[in-house]
Formats: structure tokens, C-alpha cells, sequence
């Protein structure tokens, strides 16, 4: 898990802007976060504690919304989405890798031109444009 030692550590200048420079409320917990405890979405600005948003995140990609990950405020109040960045510094490394196997295998199980590759073990997939490919003979 990500800790605020760590997000202090592992931010550069550029990327500090993901966290809250001052104490913030989060909209789930309702709970008041100190400077550095809480994420500002760069999309559309809202703020959330680092644990809800990861609770929200992991919930989603138990759902099988990882492709698609938006805002946690409701939908009719912003829908705008969660950038790679922050899902990958809020998240950490093996939770990042995680959300992102689930996002390629829900593009991939719901695009038609996509297949896995037949071979046993391997991991590869393909597209095959059915249009432009005859089948051999």
C-alpha cells in the first residue's frame, strides 16, 4: 500500500499537483484531509482521501469498469475520467499493474476483432479484419 511517506518520496515537481496542498474534505468520508493526504483529479479539480479513492478504483475494477475509471462524484455532477498518472501514483506499482490487466482484458473480451492467440501459454493477442483477410486454405 501506498503510504504519505512514500507519495512525499516518490513525486517529482511536476506530478506534486496530484495530491492536495491544503486540507481538503472528501465528498465520501466526509472526513477533513491534511496537505498531502488526498488526491485533486486533474480533470475537473475534485478531491478525495487517497484511501476512498482506492477503495472506489478497486471497486471498479471488481465490477469490471477498469477501462473507464471516472470521477467518484456522480455521474449527472462530472463523469470526467481518472488519468493514467493518478491511478499509477495513488495506486502503486502492483495495484497499477493489476488495474491495468483487467482494463486490456475488458477491451479485449468486448471488441469482436480482437482474439487470443491459440497457441497454449501464450498471451498474445491479435486482430483479424475479417474484411480484408480470406481464410487459408
Amino acid at each position: 500500500t501506498t503510504n504519505k511517506a512514500q507519495i512525499y518520496t516518490e513525486n517529482s515537481l511536476e506530478d506534486s499537483s496530484l495530491y492536495n496542498r491544503t486540507g481538503a474534505e472528501c465528498p465520501i468520508c466526509f472526513t477533513v484531509t491534511p496537505p498531502g493526504d488526498a488526491i485533486v483529479l486533474h480533470e475537473c479539480g475534485h478531491t478525495f482521501c487517497l484511501s476512498c479513492f482506492k477503495s472506489y478504483v478497486d471497486a471498479q475494477v471488481d465490477e469490471g469498469n477498469a477501462a473507464n475509471i471516472v470521477c467518484p462524484m456522480p455521474v449527472n455532477q462530472c463523469g470526467k475520467c481518472v488519468q493514467q498518472i493518478e491511478l499509477r501514483k495513488v495506486l502503486g506499482g502492483n495495484a497499477y499493474e493489476r488495474l491495468d490487466r483487467f482494463a486490456f482484458h475488458s477491451v479485449i473480451s468486448t471488441d469482436p476483432t480482437f482474439h487470443h492467440c491459440p497457441t497454449p501459454d501464450c498471451a498474445f493477442v491479435f486482430v483479424r479484419d475479417k474484411e480484408n483477410c480470406e481464410p487459408s486454405e
